[in-house]
């Protein structure tokens, strides 16, 4: 060991007894740090007697008469590990306020020893239990660099000790150091002391006064330490027992008041500062979005609905009018008729309203109503069905639901479990004999073939149009047989057009499809839930009974179980009536990075990454309709490119290009991505052309509320309207240059500047 004592061979014979060690010929005092404190001062005594060399048995025999209680010194010998070795011995021997001083000695030789020094006190205070000093000590150095928290001794600060050891600490100070000192050290109950400064910070009223408090602040030191508090430490992950941020969104709308706070205190910062304001609005935006997409998964286009009653029953209702003005019966109140027609629970109104024969005004206006209910339902590019479908059934909820087992490699949705993806994931972690994998496997594939089995129902049973070949479906076709005789006296003398009649009816069709949907979502969040539990316990029971060489697939599969029946949870509460936006708007790249972002909630494995171009100058405003139907045609496209490029993970990215034909209201977009070479095989032996000749007919929109395959019928709804004079091609799709292509084209129309669908 090199030393101003020469060169020493103890550590090649670290072996010996201590006896044995001072006869070596170049033993060093401080080979003594080597060994246990006990030792180490029993061998530094022996040394002082024993040592060949005069200025060593000097330097031994200083040691020892300090450790023995003489006065401290540090001239002894030059600075180095001896004087580290010493401060070690007076804190273990109690004598912190020595260590301390010391450490106090050692902080003015250069910036190494002031590291050093720093550490021998925040050890002095910490044993010592000056908690208040440990902490500003760490805090200091902490504000000079962050990165200090892993040379010192940091974390020690907070072995036994609770929050309570904390409270008279300001909480800025706690938080900063608890925050780092976690970031460095992983120890979760650090992460709860910082939590609970946070809290502090928030119910004590310190962050709603901060910015008065700073600004009639003169103490310097003070400012520094809050713009470092609400620089490193307020942020998301610290902020989650704040329950006055309640909410995401709660905590990202303070965040950027912060940020903005802190642009004016911290000018020297402004660059980051700016930049995570950008990407707390990307962010806001993007949750505001996705929000709107799920509370709308629920949906009809009631404008286009009316266009077809227009046509279609407008006569009809004309005849109404003139039969009902003759009419002589009663008109009833507008509030029986919004609290009774659908209320299953009040029979003995309902018989007694219609009690007699109805009458011709009764029958028509029946007639009128099943068929526009019917059409509201059944609309093959409109109706509930066709969105229940495009939102729902084709992906999205099997995708939700599976997610937490893709995530993990133990799910494949388009062909189900995937032996080669599970060995990838836990051949080495789990080391398993052949058996005992095959025991696995078979006990996974089981669980995939349950859970899709229980989706399948909901999918394809429930989550449906209620009807002969449906019996389960959760939406009832039918209304009330009384309804005509109801709505009739409702409307009794009242001078209504087919516009307004419209409209009161379509509140009464979400009044009856409420009561289907809110079955709906009991079901998925009791009974669907149930069932999957169900499953995941008896897999896990079974993986249990292996061993414990399966603990790590146990552990990963419990967290996935509880996952998964948060996402019942997530699903069930899609079924709602439509939540009308607000006018908010999305630029159209936001919009499309929206549309890869609720794509990669449904679809956790989606591994591509979107590279967005837009026409220079072009990235106008979409209102939320227009955001809807972009976001609809990209998942079609995004899934499409996934499950049938033929490269999986390795996708590579996607190009999307966007461009928007401000004259005639056209929005353009196209997506590329790159295909494997046996997709590009079978797609240039005929598969390409039968897929153009299937999906790019005017029929295609007919299948819109069909399940499975392309989704390309579901694209075709989206270009319907467009004009063909101005673009022939408003869907199109097949191989350029060797990659996938799909354009489609979306009519919108302008508004106030603003983009919307029609």
């Amino acid at each position: 060991m090199a030393s101003q004592h020469g060169m020493s061979d103890f550590l090649s014979t670290r072996a010996c007894s201590i006896e044995a060690a001072t006869f070596l010929p170049l033993i060093c005092p401080e080979d003594a740090a080597a060994f246990p404190d006990a030792a180490a001062r029993s061998l530094v005594e022996s040394l002082a007697e024993k040592h060949p060399e005069e200025m060593a048995r000097r330097t031994c025999k200083a040691l020892t008469g300090i450790i023995k209680g003489g006065a401290l010194s540090v001239d002894w010998a030059p600075i180095g590990v001896l004087h580290l070795w010493l401060g070690r011995q007076l804190i273990v021997l109690g004598r912190f306020e020595e260590a301390y001083q010391l450490g106090l000695a050692l902080e003015g030789v250069s910036d190494y020893w002031r590291r050093q020094g720093a550490k021998l006190k925040l050890w002095s205070l910490i044993r010592g239990k000056q908690t208040q000093k440990a902490v500003d000590l760490a805090a200091t150095w902490i504000l000079d660099n962050p990165r200090y928290t892993v040379e010192l001794p940091v974390s020690a600060i907070f072995e036994e000790r609770d929050w309570a050891s904390f409270k008279d600490i300001s909480p800025e100070m706690i938080g900063l150091v608890a925050h780092h000192a976690h970031v460095s050290s992983g120890d979760p109950k650090i992460a709860y002391i910082c939590k609970m400064a946070c809290r502090r910070f928030a119910v004590s009223g310190d962050r709603d006064a901060v910015a008065f408090n700073y600004e009639s602040s003169i103490d310097s030191a003070w400012k520094r330490l809050v713009i470092a508090f609400l620089r490193d430490v307020w942020i998301e992950e610290n902020l989650s027992m704040n329950h006055l941020l309640d909410s995401i969104e709660a905590v990202s709308d303070d965040r950027m008041n912060v940020c903005q706070l802190l642009l004016t205190w911290d000018p020297s910062s402004e660059v980051e500062y700016i930049e995570e304001i950008k990407n707390l609005t990307l962010d806001q935006t993007l949750r505001k979005g996705l929000k709107h997409i799920d509370q709308n998964r629920i949906f009809v286009n009631e404008p286009a609905i009316t266009r077809w009653a227009e046509k279609e029953l407008s006569q009809d209702f004309e005849r109404w009018q003139a039969t009902n003005e003759s009419s002589p019966s009663a008109r009833i109140d507008d509030e029986f008729v919004r609290q009774y027609i659908v209320d299953p629970q009040n029979e003995e109104f309902l018989r007694e309203l219609s009690g007699g024969d109805p009458t011709e005004a009764d029958v028509l206006l029946a007639n009128i109503f099943e068929r526009l209910y019917r059409r509201f339902l059944t609309d093959p590019a409109d109706g509930l069905d066709c969105f229940l479908s495009l939102r729902i059934r084709h992906g999205s909820l099997r995708g939700t639901l599976f997610g937490p087992l893709e995530e993990q490699g133990l799910f494949y949705t388009a062909s189900g479990f995937s032996k080669t993806a599970f060995d990838e994931r836990w051949s080495d972690v789990m080391r398993l004999t052949e058996a005992d994998r095959r025991a696995v496997v078979g006990l996974m594939e089981q669980l995939a073939s349950r859970l899709r089995a229980i989706a399948d129902e909901l999918v394809n049973e429930r989550v449906q149009i209620r009807s002969a070949e449906k019996p389960l479906g959760a939406i009832a076709q039918y209304v009330v047989p009384v309804s005509g005789k109801i709505l009739n006296a409702s409307l009794k003398g009242q001078a209504i057009n087919f516009s307004t009649f419209s409209y009161m009816a379509y509140f009464l069709f979400w009044e009856y499809v409420k009561i289907g949907l809110s079955d709906l979502a009991d079901y998925v969040r009791n009974t669907a839930k149930d069932r999957v539990r169900q499953e995941f316990d008896s897999c896990l029971e079974s993986l249990r009974l292996l061993g414990s060489k399966t603990s790590p697939l146990v552990a990963a599969l419990t967290a996935v179980s509880t996952e998964t029946r948060t996402q019942c949870d997530a699903i069930a509460d899609w079924f709602q009536v439509p939540i009308p936006s607000e006018e908010d708007q999305y630029k159209l790249s936001a919009a499309i990075e929206i549309a890869r972002t609720s794509t990669k909630r449904v679809h956790r494995a989606f591994p591509a990454e979107i590279k967005i171009s837009c026409k220079p100058g072009e990235d106008p405003p979409l209102a939320t309709g227009a955001l809807f139907a972009l976001s609809d045609s990209l998942f079609v496209i995004f899934e499409n490119a996934w499950k049938y490029s033929g490269l999986g993970v390795d996708i590579g990215s996607l190009d999307v290009i966007a461009e928007l034909d401000r004259e005639h209201g056209l929005l353009t977009l196209r997506v590329e991505n790159d295909l494997s070479l046996d997709v590009l095989e079978r797609l240039g032996s005929g598969h390409l052309d039968e897929l153009r000749e299937r999906h790019l007919s005017t029929a295609a929109v007919e299948r819109t509320s069909r399940e499975g395959g392309s989704g390309f019928a579901k694209l075709s709804r989206m270009s319907r309207y467009v004009d063909r004079a101005l673009c022939p091609t408003p869907l199109d799709f097949g191989v350029d240059s060797k990659r996938w292509f799909t354009i489609v084209t979306i009519p919108l129309y302008e508004r106030n500047g603003v983009y919307e669908t029609y």
